[in-house]
């Protein structure tokens, strides 16, 4: 079992809950100026997430298991859906 674990300045890390370790880190574009992620969901199913920033913007996102234990993460960011500075 994975999940995603993110940090403020959009570093994304997939761990796994049962060898407690990092399996892979992935890194959000994030905008110039202080734009942090502020929440975020991992579905139950284990692939769809999303992720919300200061500055109003959503990642949208999939993760789809590959054999060996690697990742792959695609994502589309949608910006301004309501700012906050």
């Amino acid at each position: 079992m994975t999940r995603l674990v993110g940090f403020s300045k959009g570093m994304i890390k997939r761990i796994s809950l049962v060898r407690l370790e990092i399996l892979d880190c992935y890194q959000l574009e994030m905008d110039d100026g202080g734009e942090e992620i502020t929440c975020g969901y991992f579905s139950d199913n284990g692939i769809n997430f999303v992720i919300g920033t200061n500055y109003g913007s959503i990642f949208i996102g999939s993760m789809k298991s590959l054999k060996n234990d690697k990742a792959v993460i695609r994502t589309c960011k949608i910006r301004n859906i309501g700012k906050s500075k």
